[in-house]
């Protein structure tokens, strides 16, 4: 089990937990080499819905470059999650693993000119 915490915003958080920094391609913070999957982002619009405690912002950003590691890719398009193990926050002090995956066949588009 980790501990998780808060770090001084003076602290440099690659340093502190040990992992690699990578040069990134599009935008200037290093990415974490260690992870195999990355997302790199333009800000487009911070929206705060409360400041209050427990309050929150949405982020909405541009991707201007992914990076994916061969090694969790199912052919040239799908992840394989088995593989990934990707872990979600949810609220408060509560992660989730993906370990549960199934298939739903979804009906063709209603929407012309549009696909699934």
């Amino acid at each position: 089990m980790s501990i998780l915490f808060d770090l001084l915003s003076d602290l440099n958080e690659l340093e502190y937990t040990g992992l690699t920094p990578a040069p990134s391609r599009m935008v200037k913070p290093p990415r974490v080499a260690e992870s195999p999957i990355h997302i790199e982002c333009k800000l487009n619009q911070i929206i705060e819905i409360s400041n209050e405690p427990g309050g929150a912002s949405v982020v909405i950003g541009m991707v201007l470059h992914i990076h994916i590691d061969e090694r969790v890719l199912i052919g040239e398009d799908k992840i394989n999650l088995s593989v990934l193990e990707p872990v979600g926050r949810l609220a408060g002090n509560s992660y989730v693993r993906v370990t549960d995956v199934f298939d739903l066949e979804r009906p063709p588009a209603q929407i012309k000119n549009q696909s699934v």
